[in-house]
């Protein structure tokens, strides 16, 4: 391509050209807008450019800043709002322990007889859950109820443990640190069967009220349930009574809701243990076809393992299945690493992971980004987990806008929004659409590669996007009439 500089007038339509050139030859989307889509582009740019230049004068731009000090900002935006009401397609990355605000588990402790919690010196301990089964409880451990009633402030205190509202701006270490302890004070409560149902059903509804309508849990049914007395459950429990509470939040909230479970190990397990899980997990997906969907290994990427490490065990996995037709698809975290751990996205991609979650770490590697473009493998993007967890500070410079500019397939994902203070997916949609320079046609592909690159079956997929094409015209149709 070559312009003739030598002028004003030659030098702009050179401009212009670029430019031309630039929007014609844009991968990001095959998407075209309607007139109405392109008025509501319109307003929700003009929005932007409205908090952009306020943020300019103030010298305070929420994206580039912690997210504890810009959650009110954000969330008190007309931008926010509208957001809020956008059909988001599906969440393909969110964790079962961090799916719903921890509020509703501090209030249920509550109420449950049997549930007490630690409140004694041990500040890592404090907040830990406990269920006296036998009518006793460990010392330093008080009913819930009672706490309630003698401590001041106890359920924001509990709640203030129970997610990270108060971190401090430090390093992925101590984060994961502060993280692990929170997930261990909530899991004893999630393995108490009387309350385990009831917690999906809150989390279905609380997702739905987000514009969701399809979801993928990394379910961690190694965590076996257990009844009133004590006694355990086999993982099948866990995924009867997650149908169940899918078919009563269909019943009750949206009879398109759809639920799929990726059973997920931990980077930190022996290789004996995963072994073990790779078969209970292929056998739990022969058994529920229809829910189970994947396998993955979660945790600390710098803290645990490598996914290397148990590569015996996948290609062990892989070799016994006789069944061509009823795989076990990977869907692996990997690339969300601030130390040495970036080597795992050449393990996931010779994996065949179906999706890789986070993958910031992918611009690193130029070759390892064509593979995944040519492979289709879809980035699972968590921008606000990843700024939460201290790995990208400044969310304009998370690689994940430049993936999406590229044509790789992205999703956005919350991970832990539970964990997190806040409620579905809406505020990562915030910070994309502030801080990457999107139109909409390139979110509006965010929202259908979440349907495209779930793990529905086609006759699944093909309902799905009818149902999710006829909220999004009846979104754009509010958005047009009323601005």
């Amino acid at each position: 391509m070559h312009f003739d500089l030598t002028t004003r007038e030659s030098y702009q339509n050179a401009l212009n050209e670029l430019k031309e050139y630039d929007i014609k030859n844009d991968p990001s989307t095959a998407i075209q807008l309607n007139e109405k889509e392109k008025a509501a582009e319109r307003y929700l740019v003009n929005l932007r450019d409205q908090l952009l230049d306020k943020y300019k004068e103030e010298m305070f731009f929420p994206p580039s800043r912690y997210y504890y000090l810009s959650k009110d900002e954000m969330e008190n935006t007309d931008l926010f709002k509208v957001l809020q009401k956008m059909p988001k397609g599906g969440l393909l990355h969110v964790h079962t322990s961090g799916t719903l605000d921890a509020m509703w588990i501090v209030e249920r402790a509550i109420q449950e007889d049997k549930c007490y919690v630690y409140w004694g010196e041990d500040k890592v301990k404090q907040g830990m859950f406990q269920f006296a089964y036998s009518g006793k409880q460990s010392e330093g451990y008080e009913k819930a109820s009672v706490l309630n009633e003698t401590i001041p402030n106890f359920k924001q205190s509990l709640y203030e443990k129970l997610c990270f509202i108060n971190a401090q701006d430090t390093n992925t270490i101590a984060y994961w640190k502060d993280f692990e302890e929170k997930f261990d004070r909530i899991r004893s409560f999630l393995a108490y069967e009387p309350v385990y149902k009831d917690y999906y059903y809150a989390s279905f509804k609380e997702l739905l009220d987000d514009g969701i309508q399809h979801v993928e849990i990394r379910a961690t049914l190694f965590d076996l349930l257990q009844d009133i007395n004590g006694n355990p459950y086999a993982p099948d429990k866990m995924i009867e009574l997650m149908e169940q509470a899918l078919e009563e939040a269909r019943r009750d909230f949206d009879k398109d809701l759809t639920i799929k479970l990726i059973y997920s190990g931990i980077r930190q397990f022996d290789k004996e243990t995963v072994r073990k899980d790779l078969q209970t997990a292929y056998r739990l997906k022969k058994e529920y076809p229809t829910m189970i969907t994947g396998y993955d290994l979660v945790g600390e990427e710098d803290g645990g393992y490598c996914t290397r490490f148990y590569l015996d065990e996948f290609i062990d996995f892989k070799n016994s299945i006789k069944d061509k037709e009823n795989q076990l698809p990977f869907f692996f975290h990997n690339g969300e690493s601030s130390w040495n751990h970036n080597d795992n996205l050449f393990d996931a991609i010779l994996l065949n992971s179906k999706r890789i979650g986070h993958g910031f770490n992918l611009f690193r590697y130029p070759h390892l980004k064509q593979l995944v473009k040519d492979k289709d493998i879809c980035i699972e993007a968590c921008p606000l987990s990843n700024q939460i967890l201290g790995y990208i500070r400044d969310l304009r410079l998370h690689p994940a806008s430049s993936y999406i500019k590229e044509g790789i397939a992205v999703t956005i994902n919350s991970d832990d929004p539970g964990m997190f203070g806040y409620k579905g997916v809406t505020p990562d949609y915030w910070v994309a659409w502030m801080a990457w320079d999107l139109n909409l046609a390139q979110l509006k592909q965010l929202v259908w590669n979440s349907i495209t690159y779930s793990t529905l079956d086609a006759t699944e997929k093909e309902v799905a996007f009818v149902a999710l094409d006829k909220r999004w015209n009846t979104f754009i149709e509010e958005l047009t009439e009323k601005y």
